[in-house]
């Protein structure tokens, strides 16, 4: 369950960082990963209470996946970074589609412990809080690292060590 929380957490507050990065469009972006991450966790909820996809014995399994698919995305993230552009644009169709498969993931994780409408309603207002949270402390790492090109990677690198951590 505290595992869930976190990825809801640690989900939430990467894509809201790294959407600093995206100059132009940032409410319109913003409703848009709020529903991706609507839909995306509702199909995931559904995957699991309807037990289509539910591994009772191989718990591993959970975190292995976890971990290939952080280690996706940053390295989506990594290929579709373009200064001016930031994550989110055009051409970075890999990102949008890794990002989608995290949300799916998560929103499955999640169904296991909340099963109801009501939980999985908080769940997307709790998505929206650190969504502007991770927004808005990757904006002041930007003001304090303007100069540090690595900056931009930091959270993918603590989604990454997340899912790392729970491999052990």
């Amino acid at each position: 369950m505290f595992a869930s929380m976190m990825e809801i957490i640690l989900a939430a507050m990467t894509v809201g960082a790294a959407s600093v990065y995206t100059r132009n469009k940032q409410t319109m972006l913003s409703v848009l990963f709020i529903l991706l991450f609507a839909s995306f966790a509702y199909l995931g909820f559904l995957l699991s209470s309807y037990h289509i996809i539910y591994l009772e014995e191989l718990h591993w399994t959970v975190d292995v996946v976890r971990f290939l698919i952080a280690l996706t995305v940053g390295a989506a993230a990594v290929f579709s970074f373009l200064p001016f552009h930031g994550y989110f644009h055009s051409q970075s169709k890999q990102l949008w589609l890794a990002v989608s498969v995290f949300y799916l993931f998560v929103g499955w994780h999640a169904g296991h412990w909340f099963g109801s409408w009501y939980m999985f309603t908080g769940l997307i207002i709790m998505f929206i809080i650190f969504y502007v949270a991770g927004n808005i402390c990757q904006g002041m790492v930007q003001i304090k690292l303007k100069q540090k090109q690595m900056a931009s990677y930091i959270p993918f690198i603590i989604l990454l060590l997340f899912s790392i951590l729970l491999l052990l």
